[in-house]
């Protein structure tokens, strides 16, 4: 962890061995026994675009399935299922490039020692931050790539 002159920890850095999670609800984001890269999609929200996709930041919260089993999913039909877990490292590595277009990810935690234990992925296309359902549609291949690099973990 970093700090700052003042000697406070500086939250937003998720360092590249730490251990993200997802909420994954079903059947949109895990389906026939797969994540599916919906889970890492951008979404347009009542109270406008999401700017990055919401993780857990596991060394500062647990998973517990009764706090998460009563979230209310975006999708009718849809479920809490379990989690998917990832490194930050692995989202990181993630990235799409073809004719001139680069899609890349970066992690960052929230400033605040209250939400310490929230972190977003963000996307950006050639430097560009992508935001809601608008993100362009190359996201998909890194989001692809994202779903590929995490392990679910199913609440029993």
């Amino acid at each position: 962890m970093c700090e700052s002159i003042d000697n406070k920890v500086d939250y937003s850095i998720v360092v590249e061995e730490e251990l993200l999670a997802r909420i994954i609800f079903h059947p949109s984001m895990y389906y026939r026994g797969r994540i599916n890269p919906a889970a890492y999609n951008l979404q347009n929200l009542p109270n406008g675009p999401e700017k990055g996709v919401s993780m857990i930041r596991l060394k500062y919260v647990s998973i517990e399935k009764e706090v998460y089993e009563r979230i209310k999913p975006r999708i009718e039909g849809d479920k809490v299922c379990g989690y998917a877990t990832i490194y930050a490292r692995e989202c990181r590595a993630c990235r799409y490039e073809e004719d001139g277009q680069i899609i890349k990810v970066e992690v960052r935690g929230s400033k605040s020692e209250k939400a310490k234990g929230h972190a977003n992925i963000f996307f950006y296309q050639n430097e560009v931050l992508q935001v809601g359902k608008d993100q362009n549609i190359t996201c998909l291949a890194v989001t692809a790539q994202l779903a590929n690099n995490s392990k679910f973990h199913p609440f029993e």
